[in-house]
């Protein structure tokens, strides 16, 4: 990801990913809760002053999420949150942060984004720019800030379509095992950039296939199939829980991004 000296001109809404608050409650777990206001307060408006806008949507956690049912070791790994992460969810909630009933805030924060840019692109003057550490959130594409409570300096980044592709491409192969995603059988972080190595040359035409690909996804199920000689079926049932796992959203959930409302920051 190309990192940015400064962001457009340009009116911005900012996109919270609100599972920050994690990392933050183990750091504060100690503070008293006067004391842990402050600092929230602090924090976000501090990256809304540096992004230069007062417009901004926080997305929290909406609960028991769908892949649970697909994969019941989802997230199993994860350790029992800190104690103070509750408070500071509540926090968020009253300063009019959101979640959606079986949606992660990665799954909302997509669609919200997905939703702006789509809108921009037909003449609005609002642009959206996702905040947030989660690399899920690279195969948003566009403008993102990522923060500097890991330790690292603050970062602006823009990510193009081509790349967030092929970043949902690689996770979709290789899964994620700080959510207990296992990857595709045979495929592992060695294998899965040759292969998209591999499609890249094939749409440059330095390799060919023996059918037509439409797109990298359309690629990896056309060497998983070469791969194990196995046919259309039993493809489709190998590679199915993966792409479950990593898809936006299952088709019974209807999400209506023009009817969240857009907070405005105050100062205190």
């Amino acid at each position: 990801m190309p990192i940015l000296e400064k962001l457009p001109k340009q009116q911005w809404l900012a996109l919270f990913d609100m599972g920050m608050l994690y990392k933050l409650s183990i750091v504060w777990d100690t503070l008293p809760k006067h004391l842990v206001d402050e600092r929230l307060h602090n924090f976000f408006g501090d990256i809304l002053k540096t992004i230069g806008t007062t417009k901004y949507i926080m997305v929290l956690e909406g609960g028991h999420n769908f892949r649970h049912a697909i994969n019941p070791n989802y997230k199993a790994n994860r350790p029992d949150p800190p104690k103070l992460l509750a408070y500071m969810q509540e926090w968020a909630e009253s300063m009019g942060g959101i979640k959606y009933p079986s949606l992660e805030a990665d799954d909302m924060l997509r669609i919200l984004h997905t939703h702006y840019e789509k809108q921009f692109a037909k003449g609005s003057k609002l642009r959206s720019i996702v905040i947030s550490e989660d690399k899920d959130l690279t195969v948003c594409g566009g403008y993102r800030y990522i923060p500097s409570n890991g330790g690292r300096k603050d970062a602006f980044t823009y990510i193009s379509k081509e790349d967030a592709l092929m970043y949902g491409a690689l996770q979709w192969i290789m899964g994620d095992g700080a959510d207990n995603v296992k990857g595709m059988k045979g495929i592992g972080e060695g294998r899965a950039p040759i292969i998209l190595q591999e499609y890249e040359q094939y749409k440059q035409g330095k390799l060919t296939a023996k059918r037509k690909i439409n797109d990298v996804f359309d690629y990896i199920f056309y060497k998983y199939q070469e791969m194990y000689g196995c046919d259309l079926k039993s493809a489709l049932y190998a590679i199915n829980e993966n792409y479950n796992m990593i898809r936006l959203l299952p088709s019974h959930v209807k999400v209506h991004p023009e009817n969240i409302p857009i907070s405005t920051w105050k100062t205190i």
